[in-house]
């Protein structure tokens, strides 16, 4: 196992409920070399208490007035000592193996300058969905080139010095990690290790999901600012239709239906099936009248049935 010192970032507003789980899995990560510097950005409830109730001397804690996620991660970042850092958002966890996996492959691939991992959906006090396929580095180029991300953009490590004069966009108050992702794929090789190291929680009163209007004109504003580095058409994303926000208006805050589909696929692909059906259900109890939500069983039995036929034919060919 690596002795490398890795730097973990931890910026927080108002996350008491939370932070927690998030610090805690944290330091009981199995590589156990790691400075934790947690940034409060102004938080006006009880987030500082928690924090300082662990007792830990890898903990480095800072409050500021409230100046946005990407101020918090930049000043942390102007502080960290670690050969490799990551980011841990307040209300997520981080499997206990993420630092020692991705450190691994950093270690062994001296090419990369991040390596991603995989993650699954932390939703009220259910935990599905899980993405654990591997992503090579051309297929992680193809996607940024495409303005997409390879992985959830909280999941990777990066070598510090390749991020020295490159820091998150403190204009934008949502948004900000699909930027600072984008902008580092552009520059250095990317690649996406096959294993699940990250519990993305579903809350609805983060900042991202309390406007919906607000987070899509940050993402136009991050897809603008990369069509003009590039010198390629913008193609803004369009807000719903009316009537789809006025029959459907639980979509806003439920937005996790590309990732079932997603994993329910992977799962599929793995020969899980019983996970990728239960993924599904899932969807379905969540919201029954949404045709929408459909969409993760239909592409269960999708893949079910052929991979049914493909067995089939191979039995009558021999």
């Amino acid at each position: 196992m690596s002795s490398k010192l890795a730097t973990v970032i931890l910026p927080c507003y108002n996350c008491e409920k939370y932070i927690g789980f998030a610090v805690d899995s944290i330091l009981c990560q199995s590589h156990s070399n790691l400075e934790l510097i947690i940034i409060d950005d102004g938080s006006t409830d009880g987030s500082a208490t928690i924090i300082n109730g662990f007792k830990d001397d890898r903990i480095v804690f800072l409050r500021q007035e409230n100046r946005g996620k990407a101020n918090a991660v930049n000043n942390a970042l102007d502080l960290s000592r670690g050969e490799y850092w990551m980011l841990q958002d307040a209300d997520d966890v981080s499997h206990v193996n993420r630092l020692e996996v991705l450190i691994t492959k950093l270690e062994k691939e001296r090419s990369l300058g991040a390596v991603f991992s995989g993650n699954d959906l932390i939703i009220d006090r259910e935990t599905l969905a899980p993405r654990f396929e591997p992503r090579t580095v051309s297929k992680c180029k193809e996607l940024i080139d495409q303005l997409k991300l390879p992985a959830h953009d909280a999941c990777g490590l990066y070598r510090s010095d390749c991020t020295t004069l490159l820091r998150f966009d403190e204009n934008l108050r949502i948004g900000q990690g699909v930027d600072f992702v984008l902008r580092f794929g552009e520059l250095h090789k990317i690649e996406v290790v096959g294993a699940c190291l990250y519990s993305h929680r579903v809350n609805h009163f983060s900042t991202t999901h309390k406007s919906k209007i607000n987070n899509i004109l940050n993402i136009n504003t991050v897809f603008q600012k990369a069509s003009k580095r590039r010198n390629v058409p913008y193609n803004p994303i369009k807000e719903r239709h009316p009537l789809l926000a006025k029959f459907f208006p639980h979509r806003d805050k439920d937005n996790f239906i590309t990732y079932a589909v997603e994993s329910v696929a992977q799962l599929s692909r793995a020969k899980h099936r019983s996970k990728a059906l239960a993924t599904a259900w899932f969807c379905i109890k969540r919201h029954p009248l949404d045709p929408l939500f459909y969409k993760p069983l239909l592409n269960f039995l999708y893949l079910t049935t052929s991979m049914l036929l493909k067995i089939t034919r191979n039995r009558q060919s021999v």
